[in-house]
């Protein structure tokens, strides 16, 4: 968005002067997405069998740049993320595996634990 204002005055005995303001607004929208798969009768807590999300987030390593982060979780099976760069399209990160194996990452950590 971009708003002009110009206004002219006339100083006494000088020549017309033309003040100018430009101001420039930007505005970068995050978007995000959950999805979940419900066996039908059960509850949502018990009856998941698929997560999806799908969101936006700045990469500080990479000077603040925007990419596009997709996670599934797949009830008895899978994990599976895949981090993809907006602007180029390069794939930062891709891990599939067991879910059962993924463990000890991020909130899931155990204080004094190694992975």
């Amino acid at each position: 968005m971009k708003i002009a204002y110009e206004k002219m005055t006339e100083p006494a005995a000088h020549k017309p002067k033309v003040h100018r303001l430009e101001i420039t607004a930007a505005l970068k929208t995050s978007v995000s997405m959950d999805a979940v798969g419900i066996r039908a009768g059960q509850s949502r807590r018990k009856g998941w069998f698929k997560r999806i999300r799908s969101y936006l987030s700045l990469q500080v390593s990479r000077g603040g740049r925007t990419a596009l982060i997709e996670r599934t979780f797949e009830r008895g099976g899978d994990y599976s993320e895949r981090v993809t760069m907006i602007d180029t399209g390069e794939v930062i990160h891709e891990i599939k595996e067991r879910l059962v194996e993924h463990q000890n990452h991020g909130s899931a950590k155990r204080p004094g634990r190694k992975p």
